[in-house]
């Protein structure tokens, strides 16, 4: 399987975290939204991250790179 099927499953597999409706609905501190944490926890633990939530539910993975390596951000939404 390529990267692009597997971002496609992926895909798939969390937008099965919504509400019943058209469309994918997932609002924050739902069952859904935990649901939704649960699984991408996993593949970020998975990839070899060191997981972590704060106060407002946004979860962060953490790799620790060579002592005095630059510093890589990337955030996204969860849908």
């Amino acid at each position: 399987m390529n990267w692009g099927e597997v971002a496609q499953a992926r895909l798939s597999e969390i937008s099965k975290c919504s509400l019943k409706s058209q469309g994918v609905s997932r609002f924050p501190f739902t069952p859904e939204h935990k649901q939704a944490l649960k699984i991408i926890k996993n593949w970020m633990e998975q990839a070899g991250l060191t997981v972590s939530m704060d106060d407002a539910a946004t979860l962060i993975g953490h790799k620790q790179g060579q002592e005095n390596s630059p510093t890589f951000l990337l955030g996204s939404h969860q849908d």
